[in-house]
Parts: C-alpha cells; structure tokens; sequence
C-alpha cells in the first residue's frame, strides 16, 4: 500500500510539473456574466408543444443566428473558460427544457458549476494534493469522474449517476445543491473519457494525471459534438417528465453544428441561447452562487458519499 500510494505521489508530481510546462494556464472569471442579450419572457420551453422543432432543419437560418449571437459579444470570443458552457448553461438550458422552472433550474445551473468555481473542490486544485490520496480520489475520481476505469465501468457510472439524478428531482431524494453536484460528476462522465464504445475502446481519464495529455480538449464541446448530444439528452431523460429531447432541445444542437467549424464563440453561444430563449438571469445566478457558500467540504463530502453508494449497488 505505501509502495502504491508513492507511485501515485510521484506520477501525480510528474503530472504537474508537465501541466505548468506544457498547459498555459487561464485566466480565472468566475464570475458570472453580465447581462448581454434580451430575455424573452414568453418563449421559454417546458409545456405541451415542443420547443423550437426548427432548430435542425434550417441550416442557412441557424447559420445566420449564430453571427448574430457571436455579435452580442464581440470582445468575448475565445477569451473565456469554454467548460462554463458544458456545466452551467447546459445544466440551466436543460432544466428549462425539462420543464423545471426557472428558479430551480438556477439552482441546479449554480452548483453543476460550483466543483470548477470553487477551489477546493476543483480538479486542478485536488491535483496537488498528491499526498492526500484520498481527497485526490474523492474529488477527481467521483466528482470530476477522472476514474480512469474500462467501458463497462464507464457505462454504469452513467447509467448510476443518471439515476441518481432522476431519484434527486422526481422523488425528492436529494437536495437541489446535491442534484447540482451529481450533475456535474455526470456530464464530466461523457466529457473525461476517451476512445469509443462503437469499438470497446471507451475508457475514463484517471485521477494520477487527468486528462493532462489532451489539453483542454476533453472539455471544449465542439470536440466531440456526438457525446455532448448523448450527454444533453440523458440528463433531459433524468430530468424531464416527458417529451423527447430532439424536440425540445433543438435550439440547443442548431448551436452544436454552428460549433463544428467555430468553437471560439463556444460560451457566447451558450449564454446568448439560455438568456435569450430560456430566461436565464445573471443576478439570480449570483443570489445563489452567494448562498452556495454554505456548501462546505462535509456536505460535498456527505454527496460524494450517496454517489460511491449508488455505484456499489
């Protein structure tokens, strides 16, 4: 066992005296950001009729939606943390879609968030833990699902933390911080893997050195647009009480094939879509950013812990 864990100390500072050579380092703006583009308070989806079916077909219409969001922020593109897009505004996106309602699905958009804004709780910052392996594995392995297990242990943390997201918001299992929190081990069990099923190859980063040999890749959507659908649609499906998801989030993959060829603009995108269609409001985020201070590392700990459990069964 000590022998063990000094291999996983020394891989991991091997891990990071690459990371600082060889992966710039971004700018950090946690902040959320500020009111840019109109909310249209009478189109938001959720009801009987599905939203926006034209999304997909109208390739010139989408086109031109695109430059016209890119155009909100013009001073923006490419300067951003692209993961913001991936858990807070597909998290917001989503919720809405699903019919959650706007207040919740803040709620939920906040703390899918909150494992990359704050910093303890981030995979960067548990990295250099490197002789605390068990804070390693808690956040990096379980939160950020850096695993690093085969295609069958992929497709059941998928599978486990889908339903464990489903039991959060239609049987009230878990609080709405916990949901957020699940959520966002969910999306980073699409985004941190690598390889494919079609093939048996799919398999999860682990948690010695992440994905610090494919860059930023793994977490920049216009990469992988297929496994961003699959991953959209299975947390409508945990979410959502009916429609389908190529219905209601058709706004959402008309932004997807705008990112194939562009994916600069990626968050401009992604935020102009959630204020624009769907009602996301920059000050109600803060409100709960400011309470989700009370979150401590006992609380994320405590819904690490429900995760391990819904994993073992």
């Amino acid at each position: 066992m000590v022998r063990h864990n000094a291999q996983r100390c020394i891989f991991g500072l091997v891990g990071l005296v690459l990371m600082a050579s060889a992966v710039p380092v971004q700018a950090d703006d946690r902040e959320p950001a500020a009111d840019g583009a109109s909310v249209d308070q009478g189109t938001v989806p959720g009801g009987d009729e599905p939203s926006g079916a034209r999304g997909l077909e109208l390739s010139p219409q989408v086109a031109q939606a695109i430059e016209k969001l890119d155009s909100k922020y013009p001073d923006r593109a490419g300067k951003v943390k692209y993961e913001r897009s991936g858990h807070q505004y597909t998290t917001y996106i989503v919720s809405m879609a699903a019919g959650l309602g706007r207040e919740l699905s803040h709620e939920l958009s906040a703390f899918s968030q909150y494992p990359d804004d704050e910093k303890q709780f981030s995979a960067t910052s548990a990295a250099f833990r490197v002789f605390d392996q068990e804070y390693r594995r808690e956040i990096m392995a379980v939160l950020h699902s850096l695993h690093g297990g085969g295609q069958e242990e992929v497709l059941k943390r998928r599978r486990d933390l889908k339903a464990l997201t489903a039991a959060g918001i239609k049987d009230g299992a878990l609080e709405p911080y916990q949901v957020g929190l699940v959520i966002h081990a969910f999306a980073d069990s699409y985004a941190h893997t690598t390889g494919d099923q079609a093939d048996g190859t799919l398999e999860a980063f682990d948690y010695v050195v992440g994905h610090l040999f494919h860059g930023h890749t793994p977490d920049l959507i216009a990469y992988d647009p297929p496994k961003y659908r699959a991953y959209s649609c299975a947390l409508f499906e945990a979410l959502a009480s009916k429609g389908r998801c190529e219905e209601r989030l058709a706004d959402l993959f008309a932004i997807i094939d705008g990112l194939k060829t562009d994916r600069k603009s990626e968050l401009p995108r992604f935020e102009a879509l959630a204020k624009d269609r769907y009602g996301y409001d920059a000050d109600i985020y803060r409100s709960v950013v400011e309470r989700s201070k009370v979150v401590d590392r006992e609380r994320v700990k405590a819904t690490i812990v429900v995760m391990e459990q819904s994993f073992a069964q």
